[in-house]
């Protein structure tokens, strides 16, 4: 899982390639990223992406957009995407492997008028004796969720990326990283995200590729 890649200005082709190269090292059956993979619009990106045509996994790549894709133009952005060979998961679900994996637009999509999240699509057709599992960039999306799933995995906080702002952004999303228990059937997991935003630093808040092993138990 990654999330809040953020190509643009500071990263780009190298960035990716080097992201997609421990990736690998992992050997996983499927990647997951959840928003955010890119901070500029369609036409600027180049081949900054390309690198992700490399990635191996068992069942693919799939993605859900960020904020900040609808703030460069989400729906050239999307085509990008797509043309990777990424399966975009935009209120939609596969059954993948045992799981169901779906995905919901962001949050951004109501603010815009376009794109916008909608659990109830996302989950049409989920097969209900099997885990699902859901992708949603921004983590306080939980809280409009009126159907449980067994997992959510989020980006969007950074872990706060500088301290002190780690405060604000959980004051606003509800969450900052790592494993949440949200009720006796669901959990979610917030990742800190693989780039950066604004300035190029990070003060208590490293990035990450997470690494997350589903277990029956």
């Amino acid at each position: 899982m990654i999330t809040d890649v953020h190509i643009g200005e500071f990263l780009q082709k190298d960035f990716v390639a080097e992201l997609v190269k421990e990736i690998n090292l992992a050997r996983p059956d499927l990647v997951v990223i959840v928003g955010d993979l890119v901070d500029m619009r369609a036409e600027l990106i180049g081949d900054f992406l390309d690198p992700l045509k490399n990635l191996k996994s068992i069942y693919g790549t799939f993605y859900v957009p960020g904020n900040h894709e609808y703030y460069h133009g989400v729906d050239g952005i999307l085509e990008k995407i797509r043309a990777l060979g990424i399966r975009i998961l935009g209120n939609k679900n596969e059954k993948i492997a045992g799981i169901n994996l779906a995905g919901v637009y962001d949050l951004a999509g109501i603010r815009f008028k376009n794109l916008e999240p909608n659990l109830d699509e996302a989950l049409a057709g989920c097969d209900p004796d099997i885990p699902t599992i859901l992708l949603s960039h921004q983590p306080k999306f939980i809280k409009t969720m009126q159907k449980d799933v067994d997992l959510v995995l989020c980006g969007h906080t950074h872990a706060g990326q500088i301290f002190p702002f780690s405060i604000l952004v959980l004051l606003d999303q509800g969450f900052l990283h790592g494993l949440y228990k949200i009720n006796d059937k669901m959990q979610a997991y917030v990742s800190s995200g693989a780039g950066f935003w604004g300035p190029p630093v990070r003060i208590f808040a490293p990035s990450e590729i997470a690494i997350l092993n589903l277990s029956k138990d």
